[in-house]
């Protein structure tokens, strides 16, 4: 156990953090590891960064679809109403792009309502000093 009593150890599963190694008080997985280590800091970063990252490539998709559909279905509008672009070339590069340009906006949109904060904001933190014992 620490004997200042703080949180040393975090869960790589759930971010749980902990006083003393063993299993996680939350989840009960036995990954913790110790956030003083500078390479089991790295290790953490890293995974937050690609937990972050699927999750962002998530929403990447759920946006593409929202592109799709909506662009589909405004450019359809359009159309039923008789607005035309001219040339067919040109209504489908004007409609592939509106429909990128929508993707884009449901994209950020989506990431501000939906996306993940990071699981270990304390590694923003300076590494603690070690206490050296009084010589007295």
């Amino acid at each position: 156990m620490n004997a200042d009593g703080t949180l040393r150890f975090a869960c790589t599963e759930c971010g749980e953090r902990a006083i003393e190694p063993g299993a996680c008080p939350r989840c009960n997985a036995d990954a913790l590891m110790d956030v003083v280590d500078p390479e089991q800091r790295r290790v953490l970063e890293r995974i937050d960064r690609q937990r972050m990252r699927a999750r962002s490539n998530r929403l990447k998709s759920v946006a593409v679809l929202i592109g799709i559909f909506a662009g589909g279905f405004l450019f359809g509008l359009l159309a039923i109403a008789g607005l035309d672009f001219g040339h067919f070339v040109v209504n489908w590069i004007v409609r592939i792009a509106g429909s990128a340009v929508i993707a884009g906006g449901a994209w950020a949109v989506l990431e501000r309502l939906f996306g993940d904060a990071r699981r270990y904001p304390f590694l923003d933190d300076p590494l603690p000093k070690a206490k050296i014992a009084n010589r007295d």
